[in-house]
């Protein structure tokens, strides 16, 4: 009987840490990259953590400014007074190689005409990024969000 508890108490572990691991692979550990270069330039990119290829439509890269890139919203005073983000819709799709990343750089300068004539103390940008599933028409799997260390002059 106790051989019993035992083999069950071990099959129950391997399930639990089976789930675990395949969890894991389908639960999209991709992450975002935004670095600051600095008078509005960005780095804005992907990295795929996982040891499987994940597959992202294109419009819903980082820089590309469509319907699913980054989405950029423009408070003065703490008040939001535009949010940011183009249209679009292009069905290629890029494949992200295991345990590999992709990025570009981008100048966002063009936001400043969102506030221009505004002390840049008042003025804050936020973003906003996510990462679609592999699957086209799938919700995104992770979210990422920040804001920005200043906004471009």
């Amino acid at each position: 009987m106790m051989v019993l508890n035992n083999v069950r108490k071990i099959l129950f572990l391997a399930i639990i840490l089976f789930s675990r691991s395949s969890l894991s692979d389908s639960s999209c550990p991709v992450d975002f990259i935004l670095i600051e270069k600095g008078s509005g330039s960005l780095e804005l990119g992907l990295k795929n953590n996982m040891s499987k290829p994940h597959e992202i439509q294109y419009d819903r890269l980082p820089w590309v400014l469509s319907s699913g890139g980054v989405e950029f919203h423009v408070f003065v005073d703490r008040k939001r007074i535009q949010q940011v983000h183009g249209v679009g819709r292009n069905t290629l799709i890029l494949k992200l190689g295991p345990k590999s990343s992709i990025s570009s750089e981008v100048n966002i300068g063009y936001l400043s005409s969102l506030y221009s004539g505004i002390s840049s103390d008042r003025v804050s940008i936020a973003w906003e990024y996510n990462i679609p599933n592999s699957e086209i028409f799938e919700e995104h799997c992770r979210r990422f969000e920040g804001v920005l260390k200043s906004p471009p002059t």
